[in-house]
């Protein structure tokens, strides 16, 4: 499946395993963020706002309904599913003719330099393996005196714990359910790198909050603002069905798919005898991490 393909169906369907009731949670996580970021945006009327990544068109249009007719948007976004299924809603909508559209990576932006205001992002450069690349292309896209401002999930703590994982399993024969935990870290090991030099390679890890913030001070930004806002809870989904659908990214596999494909018929019958319990009394602990960096390009 291309990229893009994947990009549109994990948007629509696999993020949120399919299941409308985790759908509606998940949507209203997200206008969080988004209100979040566009609060650190700094918007006014009359200018110019640059969503880089811009998916389904959250950021951008969720500040044209904050400031009005006289924000003009650029949405930028690699995928021409989800770019066109934005360009749809925007005519629906109305508010067209206050867009533009352009099918380009983060790290190639067709716009002119010095030519927006505020140049906006949400879980993209976690995505972008050359990170300083894309905040280069946004910081030479800002006017002087022009805002930055992102959201980006943090990854490491899933990977770090995954490490750890597979070197006990390996290192202590003995391990109270250690054919489960073996198991475990197989799933996982199709979501996250189970290496810390595989980590270090990997896009989706390889960077932390300090890492945002010594690259967006490399390309010139100043007055960064960092935000880390970490949230450990257990999660709300407790049906195994929805469970097994979930994505955490379009770069994984569902749990179903990998027992299916990868697992025989009695490792399935043990993580299900293990796992499924858990899912269903609501056991599971999903901590989130979110960094938020804010920043403006000197005048």
């Amino acid at each position: 499946m291309p990229v893009s393909d994947l990009w549109f169906d994990w948007f629509l369907k696999s993020q949120v395993g399919g299941d409308l009731e985790h759908r509606q949670r998940v949507v209203r996580h997200i206008e969080m963020i988004r209100d979040r970021v566009l609060d650190a945006a700094h918007l006014n009327e009359g200018m110019t706002l640059l969503d880089v990544g811009s998916g389904y068109g959250l950021l951008a249009f969720g500040a044209i309904e904050r400031i009005g007719s006289s924000l003009r948007a650029i949405l930028a976004e690699p995928s021409e599913s989800l770019l066109s299924s934005s360009q749809q809603f925007a005519k629906e909508r109305g508010i067209d003719t206050q867009c533009s559209f352009q099918n380009v990576p983060a790290t190639a932006l067709s716009v002119a330099d010095g030519s927006v205001d505020v140049a906006v992002a949400r879980a993209v450069l976690t995505f972008v393996p050359d990170k300083p690349a894309a905040l280069r292309q946004m910081y030479r896209a800002l006017r002087p005196g022009g805002r930055l401002s992102i959201a980006e999930p943090i990854m490491q703590d899933d990977a770090f714990e995954l490490v750890g994982l597979v070197q006990l399993v390996e290192s202590q024969a003995n391990l109270p359910d250690r054919e489960f935990l073996r198991l475990l870290a197989r799933c996982r090991s199709f979501v996250y790198p189970t290496t810390m030099e595989a980590m270090h390679q990997n896009p989706l890890t390889q960077f932390s909050e300090r890492d945002y913030v010594a690259a967006a001070r490399t390309v010139g930004f100043i007055n960064i603002h960092m935000e880390l806002h970490m949230d450990v809870r257990t999660s709300d989904v407790t049906s195994w069905d929805v469970f097994i659908d979930l994505l955490p990214h379009p770069f994984a596999l569902t749990l179903r798919q990998i027992m299916k494909e990868h697992l025989s018929a009695d490792e399935r019958a043990v993580v299900e005898r293990n796992l499924r319990p858990r899912v269903e009394q609501g056991g599971i602990v999903s901590p989130e991490v979110t960094a938020y960096l804010s920043a403006d390009k000197p005048e």
